[in-house]
C-alpha cells in the first residue's frame, strides 16, 4: 500500500487543507477516495478507542460524508457491535451484548436506550424493509454514537482518573 498526500488551499477561507489517498490494491490512485486529514473531520474522534471500533466508526463517518444514509446507519450498528464484542466477547449478538453491558454497569440505562434505538435503526438499514433511512436518521445516529463512544472510552476513564487522584490525597476536600 502506498499513500499520496495533497496540500490544498480552501477557496472559501484561504486556509490550508491536507488530504490523503491510499492505494490499497496497488493499481494506482485513480479509483481511491481522498480523505481529509487536516483540518480534522468534525466527527473525527479525538480520544482512543479499540481498533475495530475505530475502523467501523471511521467507515460510518465516510458513509455520512458521501450521503450514503443506509450504509451509514449500518456502520453505526457495526460500531456498536464492536463495542459490545469488546466488553462482552462471549455474546453472539449486539442486543445480548448491550443487555449484558447494562447489567454489568458498563453502560447506563440511558446509553442502553440510545444504543437499542440505534440497533433498531441499523436493522432497518441492514434488512430489506419498506422503512426508508433518511439523512436525519443517519446524522442523529452519528450524534448518538459519538456520545456513547465518548462516554465509554473518554469521559468514564477521565472521571476514574480524577477520582483516583483525589482519593490519593491530592485535591482532597474536608
Amino acid at each position: 500500500m502506498s499513500d499520496e498526500f495533497t496540500l490544498a488551499r480552501c477557496k472559501e477561507c484561504g486556509y490550508p487543507s491536507l488530504f490523503i489517498r491510499q492505494d490499497w490494491s496497488g493499481d494506482g490512485f485513480d479509483d481511491d477516495e481522498y480523505y481529509r486529514v487536516y483540518p480534522a473531520h468534525e466527527r473525527a474522534l479525538n480520544f482512543k478507542v479499540p481498533p475495530l471500533v475505530k475502523d467501523s466508526y471511521n467507515e460510518a463517518m465516510r458513509c455520512e460524508t458521501h450521503k450514503l444514509w443506509t450504509a451509514c446507519v449500518v456502520m453505526v450498528g457495526r460500531t456498536l457491535e464492536a463495542v459490545a464484542k469488546e466488553h462482552m466477547p462471549e455474546v453472539k449478538n449486539m442486543a445480548g451484548g448491550l443487555a449484558k453491558m447494562l447489567s454489568a454497569g458498563i453502560i447506563s440505562k440511558e446509553l442502553y436506550d440510545w444504543s437499542s434505538e440505534l440497533r433498531v435503526l441499523r436493522n432497518f438499514g441492514a434488512h430489506v424493509t419498506a422503512q426508508k433511512i433518511t439523512a436525519q436518521d443517519a446524522k442523529e445516529s452519528m450524534d448518538f454514537l459519538r456520545a456513547i463512544l465518548e462516554t465509554i472510552y473518554h469521559m468514564r476513564p477521565k472521571f476514574k482518573q480524577m477520582q483516583e487522584r483525589r482519593a490519593g490525597g491530592q485535591g482532597k476536600t474536608v
